[in-house]
């Protein structure tokens, strides 16, 4: 038998209903912005360079766009590419936040974005960046080609699906996110409902469990 145990998010601890949210708002001077959202680890699998590429196309359809980055690491790497694209640094906030935080400036954005190189590798890859926006009912931005990301953001009306790295390929997609986020209320209830039917950590917690439990004792 094969069990497929997908990435995991504590529906309890990510939640769209954050009260620091809009405190962080004014932190960060976000407020009035429709803020893309990056968390993680930048280079190696992730394309930052074709993120700020889609973003600098979302920013010619949605006046008020912003782009928050939140990473450990490598942040002087944003920095440089955003200053190689020429996005202003009024455009991009490139801050970090300790995890038990994290829901909250998950919570003040407004879409939550990732590409990954879509390779042989990442064919069964699930990012658990993916499970924490849709928890905090954001939509979300991908790219085509990263296990099954795609069909369920497309079947399941999460967001937009990037099918190829050019500007024709953002547009469409900018287009259609703006599109969605006319009944942000009731995609953001759709995301949350997809990350407690899809992601529980409970569910893949029993799941494991259920793995050990099948198992022959010695």
């Amino acid at each position: 038998d094969i069990t497929v145990i997908p990435c995991c998010v504590d529906n309890k601890r990510f939640d769209r209903d954050s009260g620091s949210a809009g405190m962080l708002r004014e932190k960060y001077k976000l407020s009035g912005k429709f803020v893309f959202l990056y968390i993680g680890s930048v280079g190696t699998w992730y394309l930052l360079d074709e993120m700020l590429d889609f973003f600098i196309a979302a920013r010619n359809a949605i006046r008020s766009a912003h782009f928050l980055v939140l990473t450990h690491i490598d942040q002087e790497m944003v920095r440089r590419a955003c200053e190689r694209k020429h996005i202003s640094p009024d455009e991009v906030t490139v801050s970090c936040a300790p995890f038990q935080e994290m829901p909250a400036h998950i919570a003040m954005a407004d879409a939550g974005i990732f590409f990954i190189k879509p390779c042989f590798s990442k064919r069964s890859s699930c990012p658990t960046k993916y499970a924490e926006y849709l928890a905090c009912g954001l939509p979300v931005v991908i790219n085509a080609g990263i296990g099954d990301t795609d069909t369920i953001v497309r079947d399941r009306g999460l967001g937009v699906v990037v099918d190829g790295f050019d500007k024709s390929h953002y547009d469409a997609a900018v287009h259609q996110l703006v599109g969605l986020m006319k009944d942000s209320p009731a995609i953001s209830a759709r995301c949350r409902r997809a990350a407690q039917e899809l992601f529980s950590l409970e569910d893949g917690v029993n799941k494991y469990f259920n793995v050990y439990r099948s198992l022959p004792c010695n």
